[in-house]
């Protein structure tokens, strides 16, 4: 039996391998995400499949370092520093050789296995100047 810790330390793995279909194998079909910097609403496990799919595309080389991951029993939060450089698209900005390094935390719940509740915390206003600006979903107004 995996508990929230060694979920969400398999899902970190999986996204620095960028293998999306195993990060979305530890998270349920009717997750429930706050994202603030997220480029798009993201209200079910296929806006999760979307939002991925479009940062392994447009930052190829994105990259969670954990600096400590804690956890009991159906909860954790992990500490990260997010690293990589932009190649393309991103939120309507062309973020090509843009570098990127941040601070973010990830805390999830988890039940039967697989992550039920997310909530991402960023550095938001370093990470938008560092991509040029791009305009997170939730400041269009949701």
């Amino acid at each position: 039996m995996k508990d929230a810790k060694q979920v969400l330390a398999a899902m970190i793995e999986a996204h620095n391998r960028h293998d999306l279909e195993q990060m979305l194998s530890y998270i349920a079909e009717d997750v429930v995400v706050i994202d603030p910097v997220a480029p798009i609403p993201l209200n079910n496990k296929n806006d999760v499949r979307t939002l991925y799919a479009m940062i392994f595309k447009s930052l190829p080389n994105i990259h969670f370092e954990t600096l400590f991951l804690v956890g009991e029993e159906a909860q954790a939060f992990a500490a990260v520093r997010t690293t990589g450089t932009g190649s393309g698209l991103w939120g309507d900005k062309d973020v090509s050789g843009k570098r990127f390094d941040v601070y973010e935390g990830l805390f999830v719940r988890v039940a039967n296995h697989k992550v039920n509740y997310f909530m991402g915390f960023s550095d938001s206003a370093m990470l938008t100047k560092q991509l040029g600006g791009y305009e997170p979903a939730l400041g269009r107004g949701g």
